[in-house]
């Protein structure tokens, strides 16, 4: 049975990619031929080696489907590949964007119309409105998807509405957080029950194929296994160079080597030992390898969940207010590291409520870390995704 999967697939963004794959493994491990629907959901963007990287591995390791700029499009390729099961997910997918909020500021004119790409526009593919297009309508189905602080609160009645509909035509719908759960319920008038489900990077391990042995990944990089830890950064209001290179002495101190991952912002103070981006794979294996990861982002927090790995967490996610409040409630970062009882290795990283611990309090975090707590929360995700995927499959079945 073909199944396509719709996502953020090769984005320049390690978790995008591997949430992808772990899901993609996980179908074709069952018995299934899952093939990736290749929206071009990004404006060009020029060449990098970090994009090869990323690409690179999409195509080499995933089937794609012709490339697709508009829902006819993604339809008539379901239809060309008689394709009747569609998996929406996982990651931040149902963001859209309030229509108020596509004006800012602007020095020029006061007041600038600033549209957002399609991924944050209704409707758009992620909400299945390429089934319109379709002479027999495929099973739909979401899984885990985020709305990453999307403010549904702004959003118009009639947009509401019309998300209300496109919903109800899923078969089965679910939340990687809170805050995306009680924005589809609402939009739902509650006509659809939506679980909270994992993401599926949780199961990389038992999913994915084809990894490289842990020993040749970390060789070629130089390091030992558990003898390094991870600092990925991506400027902003996070900890500057000069907290950088303080926490890079105590973690030498301690006879470890700081590696600064490959990151948007150049910042100095660690070792940078990655001079070409590492491939996908490589970079989970890095992270499940490491004595900690310390940083922004949220899906090295799930690798090292699930593999034991300490961690510090600077959350630049949730939902800012003009006058510098923040719901945390809408942090994904939040919402993972509360449920999992490991909020102790986090601190809220925005911009007017900033809580940047010194790099002592930090490693004295590192060092602390609750790994039973982890191996607890590791456990329930592990059993909650196979519960989930077990529920998806069986309705493509169905």
């Amino acid at each position: 049975m073909k199944i396509a999967l719709l996502t953020y697939h090769s984005s320049r963004n390690y978790g995008a990619n591997l949430q992808a794959y772990s899901t993609y493994s996980r179908l074709s491990r069952d018995g299934y031929e899952p093939i990736l629907i290749d929206w071009d959901y990004f404006k060009a963007q020029p060449c990098s080696a970090q994009g090869n990287v990323h690409r690179r591995f999409v195509e080499e390791r995933m089937a794609l489907t012709n490339p697709c700029k508009t829902s006819r499009e993604i339809a008539a390729e379901l239809e060309r590949l008689g394709i009747e099961n569609v998996l929406i997910g996982s990651d931040a997918l149902v963001n859209v964007k309030p229509f108020l909020k596509w004006f800012g500021l602007s020095r020029k004119t006061l007041l600038a119309f600033r549209p957002p790409d399609a991924t944050a526009r209704f409707p758009n593919p992620f909400w299945g409105d390429f089934s319109d297009y379709m002479q027999r309508p495929p099973t739909l189905q979401m899984m885990s998807v985020s709305s990453q602080n999307a403010d549904y609160r702004k959003y118009f009645s009639c947009t509401k509405r019309a998300m209300g509909n496109r919903l109800l035509k899923f078969k089965y719908v679910s939340a990687r957080d809170t805050w995306t759960r009680d924005m589809l319920s609402n939009i739902s008038s509650g006509a659809i029950d939506v679980p909270i489900t994992p993401d599926p990077v949780f199961a990389f391990g038992d999913n994915a194929l084809d990894l490289p042995p842990d020993a040749h990944v970390l060789e070629k990089y130089g390091l030992e296994p558990g003898k390094y830890v991870l600092l990925g950064f991506r400027g902003g209001v996070s900890p500057d160079s000069s907290w950088i290179r303080e926490f890079s002495r105590i973690i030498r101190g301690s006879g470890l080597v700081p590696a600064m991952f490959p990151m948007p912002a150049k910042l100095g103070g660690a070792d940078y030992i990655f001079k070409n981006p590492p491939e996908p794979l490589e970079w989970y294996i890095l992270i499940k390898n490491a004595r900690a990861y310390v940083g922004n982002n949220m899906h090295p927090l799930v690798i090292c969940i699930h593999n034991g790995v300490a961690f510090y967490s600077f959350d630049q996610y949730g939902m800012r207010s003009i006058f510098g409040a923040v719901d945390e409630a809408a942090s994904k970062t939040y919402d993972l590291l509360s449920k999992a009882g490991l909020l102790d290795s986090r601190a809220r990283a925005l911009a007017h409520c900033m809580q940047i611990p010194s790099p002592e309090v930090v490693w004295q975090k590192v060092c602390g870390f609750d790994y039973g707590g982890s191996a607890k929360a590791a456990l329930q995700k592990r059993r909650e995704y196979f519960a989930m995927i077990g529920q998806i499959e069986s309705n493509f079945r169905g």
